[in-house]
């Protein structure tokens, strides 16, 4: 298990820790996914209740984890190891860190909706997201030799489907920058090919994750002149990518407050702790012709 695995496990271990602080043990008011994991730190690990949003071998292989950092003595929030705010792919964010690096290198197969690709969860797939070897694919690999793709798109032209949500811990006090880097397997570039990041803001990563896991924004922080909910979106021959190309998109070409990828700490909600990044892949040609892909190389968001 890699050192960004463990970390996560050690944070949802914490959050379970907080969650029975705060609701009285199993209190009614814990959430399914919170509950799963007390009964986790209570070692009975039943199958049905998580292992329908990650798949049976990752709930075996969460719970074997859990228990085994219990036995070492994980701690709670309030001792060495508890951390209710752990979570995503990046280190504690503060003095410049990378919050996400994902180039899907530690991933294969697809992913159905609801299901969790790292610490990235699948939202609103049409069919599947697919991660594939690169030269499997027939192209030149970018980053890592893995690429992901969406394997359709809805018929109506728009990105409500299709879509990526991670949820991190961030520093208000530091701006925020994010790029990633796309391939379109197509004849011809036309701006039917669109990607949108759109990144929202919480108090906290439990708070967003709660939110993630039903596919809602209702613990969002919203707050008037903010940029809250804002749309950073790349329609790719505006942007001036090519055909068997890999694009690196670092601006939007429409629907941004700013052209560039970055926000600064006065575009966050008050009391900002966490974000929720969310990509979302859109190809409105796609029912022309099925055998058309939009492949991602990676997702990266940063605070320099």
């Amino acid at each position: 298990m890699n050192v960004r695995s463990t970390e996560r496990l050690q944070g949802l271990a914490g959050r379970a820790e907080a969650s029975r602080f705060a609701a009285g043990e199993h209190g009614a008011g814990v959430s399914r996914a919170r509950r799963a994991l007390l009964l986790v730190r209570d070692r009975t690990c039943p199958g049905g209740l998580r292992a329908g949003r990650v798949g049976a071998a990752r709930w075996a292989t969460l719970c074997a984890a859990l228990a085994a950092m219990l036995v070492a003595g994980c701690g709670s929030p309030t001792e060495p190891g508890g951390n209710i705010d752990a979570g995503g792919s990046g280190a504690d964010a503060g003095g410049g860190q990378v919050l996400i690096s994902e180039d899907f290198s530690d991933h294969a197969g697809a992913y159905a909706s609801g299901d969790t690709l790292g610490d990235f969860t699948v939202l609103r797939a049409v069919d599947e997201a697919v991660v594939a070897a690169a030269e499997d694919e027939g192209i030149a690999p970018h980053r890592g030799d893995n690429v992901l793709y969406f394997s359709a798109f809805e018929d109506e032209p728009g990105f409500r489907h299709s879509r990526l949500d991670q949820c991190v811990s961030l520093d208000p006090a530091l701006p925020l920058s994010f790029d990633y880097h796309v391939y379109a397997a197509v004849d011809e570039i036309t701006d039917d090919l669109r990607v949108r990041v759109n990144p929202n803001f919480y108090e906290n990563v439990l708070g967003c994750e709660d939110d993630v896991l039903v596919d809602s924004t209702e613990n969002r922080l919203e707050e008037l002149g903010a940029w809250y909910n804002e749309d950073w979106d790349v329609r790719l021959e505006s942007a001036g990518a090519e055909p068997g190309e890999w694009f690196h998109a670092t601006a939007s070409t429409d629907n941004a407050p700013s052209p560039d990828f970055r926000l600064e700490p006065e575009h966050y909600p008050s009391d900002t702790g966490a974000v929720r990044f969310s990509v979302r892949v859109r190809d409105d040609a796609f029912a022309e012709d099925e055998s058309r892909r939009l492949y991602l190389g990676d997702l990266n968001l940063e605070q320099p």
